[in-house]
């Protein structure tokens, strides 16, 4: 087969790909070999490479074609693909205005909370991208503001991955965990105040095109390096970074 031929069989298959896309709820062969001038003999194997492979699907009532799964997933990974580059940028930014602040964005995985993106506060240029560090969900901003802002199959998938054992006040620490979940969402973010430890740290959700949460962004730094007023400053910058992350300006 010449290339010639070549091309022109995967010009053809990405246009009937295409018109299959544009059709909404599906296609019929002969609509389709209709709108590409091409008889049906000649569509049918461009269509039937393209469902074997995922990209359409074969539906009946009447039988025609639509998007298949393998195509949404292509557009799901360039969303991802989009987010990530939109978030590296804005720790960027933001790690520059905070000299010694960690900042890291966060996404919730099979029941993990897996810190996807960092900026060391000791090396404030270089962003670590996947590094892919499980997070405690339930000792961490990032994990916390991921359960008040995923959905509730996901949150209950961190809490079985994670179960609070029961032997050890694990009914008080759920009702803890749940009244620390409802305040996260009521105010918009989450905060490990500076009395509970060296560290100050807080967490914003950053929201996909569909509304529910598809990360955290989180900014942490050792409390004896701020001043009182780094405290609010750190804050305001995440719910920022976070609004800019999801699509904002």
């Amino acid at each position: 087969m010449s290339t010639k031929r070549i091309l022109k069989t995967l010009d053809r298959g990405l246009t009937a790909f295409e018109m299959i896309a544009g059709s909404g709820d599906g296609i019929t062969l002969q609509d389709l070999a209709r709108k590409m001038a091409l008889p049906a003999t000649t569509v049918h194997p461009l269509v039937a490479s393209l469902a074997a492979r995922g990209y359409v699907e074969r539906i009946r009532g009447p039988v025609r074609y639509r998007l298949g799964k393998a195509a949404v997933r292509i557009t799901e990974m360039q969303q991802r693909s989009e987010l990530m580059q939109r978030a590296g940028d804005v720790m960027l930014e933001t790690a520059g205005r905070f000299p010694g602040a960690t900042v890291s964005f966060a996404q919730a995985e099979g029941g993990d909370v897996m810190q996807k993106l960092r900026i060391s506060g000791t090396d404030p240029g270089v962003l670590q991208k996947y590094c892919s560090r499980t997070l405690d969900p339930y000792g961490t901003a990032s994990g916390l503001v991921l359960q008040a802002f995923l959905p509730d199959d996901d949150r209950i998938l961190i809490w079985e991955a994670h179960p609070l054992q029961e032997r050890t006040g694990g009914r008080k620490q759920r009702e803890e965990l749940e009244r620390a979940i409802a305040e996260c969402r009521g105010r918009g973010y989450a905060r490990i105040q500076p009395g509970g430890g060296p560290v100050y740290a807080v967490a914003a959700p950053v929201f996909g095109k569909e509304g529910p949460a598809e990360g955290a962004l989180g900014m942490s730094a050792p409390v004896r390096a701020l001043m009182e007023k780094d405290f609010a400053a750190i804050l305001n910058a995440t719910l920022e970074g976070a609004r800019k992350i999801s699509g904002g300006k």
